[in-house]
């Protein structure tokens, strides 16, 4: 009785009652599981318990927001979190794919399913659907067709080894949750649907097999020709023979099982048009969100990843009486390029570029015997397709010439390669519309962030427009035991998914509309533009509307790379060879970003950080002057302006002498003159003083946009710790294209 008035009243009801509650070992435990102790978050969601009226609408049926049922969410996070709890091998779950834990758990995807009065059906794959159907419709087909596409939702039940409980479950869970709230709704009448809506658990999205076997065989992104040939990295199983385990494929030899089973996951693909749109709701696995404080945000893309099966073969021989000279251990190698990574990403890489070698066998294993054979993965992650193939090259090449050097014979398999995927902004906008309905009145914006893990979502992009929606991960962290997010936030995505589920789905769309058309008429109530929903500290929303002017501050572009030679200077040749291999990306995107602020009535304003010119004349005395719009000259002490980013035309140009706070001063004088509110700020950050200029800039008032791919420092370190700075005091991070893509919205 106690928990239920907690869950109907709780922001009624005095802190201590529920804490009495929790001490009593309540034997509901609604309010114990993924509730953490600390300042973070109170584990207690006082907010969307009770479910408020559905308003029907007339032409565009618009819904006031729609809740999940809490009690009933909470319960089925709960039960999944117990499936795959191993503790002989160790903390977390291991619900590898395809594995005894795993079918446990599709059994009980399955039944939640059923029990939410879903039509369920497995595929070739072995994916999971659930689905729900117009009332008119007369489909009797499995599959969503052209002329009735669905609204597709889902993720993945499986996990790493030793996972936590909400990567992946998470989004099959909430998914499950919003298509049983939608049917609610639909029987009592209070909506009608006019198109399929669907929850998906893909099968293997820990690629326990080389890729995410479900999505790729739903999109169609594998050939059935590389299906046979998909094996596990723990256990070398193969894909299909597992899959022949629980489909039972019809052949008569291993052989043709073999084959007959990946015709058939093959077959599992939805043709193109057939997906009206895909949300998933996921946790962020990373502090972005956690570390600002916000509940929610939508994704602008996913990054790319290539991943190998490198295998080293040596000689085995004795560990004693083998001159260290005359081996070939295997071993080696797979240490050698551990230590080549950090340069090959200073030197091919950019900010947010990573590269992994997570898994590692040595043969014969034993302590007293060189290694002869090592086979390990490595993994490289990053949002630009450019950067991710050279770097690939790179690694490939080193991996050849470690094996040449030390005598080793070398394979490669290529396990993984999946491009760089963005989102749909249209969707990524009627997400950031049904997030923003989900906080309160101290939280002020919705983050908009690329994902840096690899999601079902990227695949099913190639069948129509995508989006997701990301949840705190505390402290960051996940694919392990400690991976936790506040029951708060885990509501708080969950509606904004059912509410996002439900306007796809009931949305009526003439023959003559586009995507783009549709979501635009979703959204054209709205106040908010995307650029807006990421004003992370933002007191104020500034939109094209009410005509706030913005400039574009480029800093510090001139002809001075780093150096090693200055007294004091702590840059490595390695640094200035990074700056040297990545300036050139950086002019690009700054260029771009100038040609659209040019093209776009924002002003561009050049910020050179300076002590004095080679005569010693002081220039300060010039930063009050409005009519500034000649750059320094040939005798100024740091060097002519970067070709194809310095001012132009009557581009407002000042110089930096002193102190941060004089330049800061001189910033604020200048651009309160030019009525300036908002700022979108790029150039070199190598500087400590760059940085004060950008940070005081934030606390003098300015919403501060900054271009993270329009930046450099003069080392991926410096270059990352810069940007974890700006971060806190930036009301928003984003890339180039982003920004440009948000200002034209």
């Amino acid at each position: 009785l106690c928990c239920n008035l907690c869950c109907c009243f709780c922001a009624q009801i005095n802190t201590n009652i529920i804490q009495t509650c929790l001490q009593h070992s309540c034997p509901t435990k609604r309010f114990t599981f993924f509730t953490f102790p600390g300042p973070k978050c109170s584990g207690i969601s006082t907010a969307h318990h009770l479910e408020p009226a559905i308003v029907k609408m007339a032409e565009q049926q618009q819904l006031e927001p729609v809740t999940v049922n809490v009690a009933r969410f909470h319960k089925r996070l709960e039960e999944s979190a117990q499936i795959g709890l191993n503790p002989t091998r160790g903390k977390g779950l291991f619900r590898q794919a395809l594995t005894t834990e795993d079918v446990a758990g599709r059994v009980w995807v399955k039944k939640q399913m059923h029990l939410a009065g879903l039509h369920v059906w497995e595929d070739g794959a072995l994916n999971i659907h659930g689905c729900l159907f117009p009332s008119n419709s007369n489909r009797q087909d499995v599959k969503p067709t052209a002329a009735n596409p669905a609204v597709i939702t889902g993720s993945h039940h499986d996990t790493v080894a030793g996972g936590g409980a909400l990567d992946g479950a998470l989004g099959v869970i909430a998914g499950i949750e919003a298509l049983h709230r939608i049917k609610e709704l639909c029987d009592s009448g209070a909506i009608e649907l006019q198109r399929p809506v669907e929850v998906i658990n893909f099968t293997d999205e820990e690629g326990r097999f080389g890729g995410m076997l479900g999505s790729m065989c739903v999109a169609g992104t594998v050939k059935e020709s590389d299906i046979p040939t998909m094996a596990s990295a723990d256990t070398g199983e193969l894909a299909v023979d597992l899959l022949h385990q629980l489909k039972n494929c019809e052949g008569n030899t291993l052989e043709e099982n073999r084959l007959q089973c990946a015709k058939q996951a093959a077959e599992s693909v939805y043709e193109q048009g057939t997906m009206f749109a895909y949300v998933e709701l996921h946790i962020e696995q990373g502090p972005v969100l956690d570390t600002t404080g916000e509940s929610l945000a939508a994704i602008t893309g996913i990054c790319g990843l290539k991943k190998w099966e490198i295998t080293f073969t040596g000689q085995s021989n004795h560990a004693g009486t083998t001159p260290m000279k005359q081996r070939k251990n295997a071993f080696e190698g797979c240490a050698r390029m551990q230590m080549a990574i950090s340069k090959l990403l200073a030197v091919h890489g950019a900010t947010d570029t990573v590269c992994t070698i997570g898994s590692v066998k040595v043969t014969p294993n034993y302590p007293n015997v060189v290694p002869g054979i090592c086979v390990f993965t490595v993994e490289a992650r990053d949002t630009s397709a450019n950067i991710l193939d050279t770097l690939a090259k790179a690694l490939l090449a080193e991996v050849n010439n470690i094996a040449s050097s030390i005598g080793l014979e070398l394979s490669i398999r290529v396990m993984s390669d999946m491009a760089p995927i963005t989102a749909d902004p249209h969707l990524t906008k009627l997400i950031c519309k049904h997030c923003k309905a989900q906080l309160t009145e101290e939280e002020h914006n919705v983050r908009i962030m690329p994902s840096g893990a690899a999601h079902d979502a990227q695949q099913m992009a190639r069948l129509g427009p995508m989006g997701m929606i990301f949840v705190p991960s505390i402290d960051g962290i996940s694919h392990q035991h400690k991976e936790a997010t506040a029951l708060h936030h885990l509501d708080k995505g969950a509606n904004a998914l059912v509410n996002t589920l439900l306007e796809l789905a009931t949305v009526k769309v003439s023959d003559s509309m586009t995507f783009a058309e549709t979501m635009e008429s979703l959204t054209k109530d709205s106040n908010s533009t995307l650029a807006d929903e990421n004003q992370a500290k933002s007191k104020a929303s500034h939109t094209k509307k009410n005509a706030s002017k913005t400039a574009l501050l480029c800093i510090d572009l001139q002809k001075m790379p780093p150096t090693t030679a200055r007294e004091g200077v702590d840059f490595s040749d390695d640094d200035v060879k990074f700056f040297q291999n990545s300036i050139g990306d950086v002019v690009n995107l700054v260029n771009k970003a100038q040609t659209h602020a040019r093209a776009n009535e924002i002003e561009v304003v050049h910020c050179r950080i300076m002590s004095m010119t080679k005569d010693g004349r002081d220039r300060s005395a010039l930063h009050k002057r409005m009519e500034i719009h000649v750059p320094p000259g040939a005798d100024a002490s740091q060097g002519q302006w970067m070709d194809n980013v310095g001012p132009i035309g009557d581009e407002l140009v000042f110089n930096k002498t002193g102190s941060n706070v004089f330049v800061t001063t001189n910033i604020n004088y200048v651009l309160k003159n030019m009525k300036i509110e908002n700022l979108v700020c790029c150039g070199v950050l190598t500087d400590e003083c760059v940085l004060g200029t950008v940070t005081s800039a934030c606390d003098l008032g300015y919403d501060c946009t900054v271009l993270t791919d329009g930046c450099l420092a003069a080392s991926p370190q410096r270059h990352q710790a810069a940007l974890h700075t700006l971060s806190r005091f930036a009301s928003r991070m984003c890339n180039v294209d982003d920004w440009i893509l948000s200002d034209n919205e």
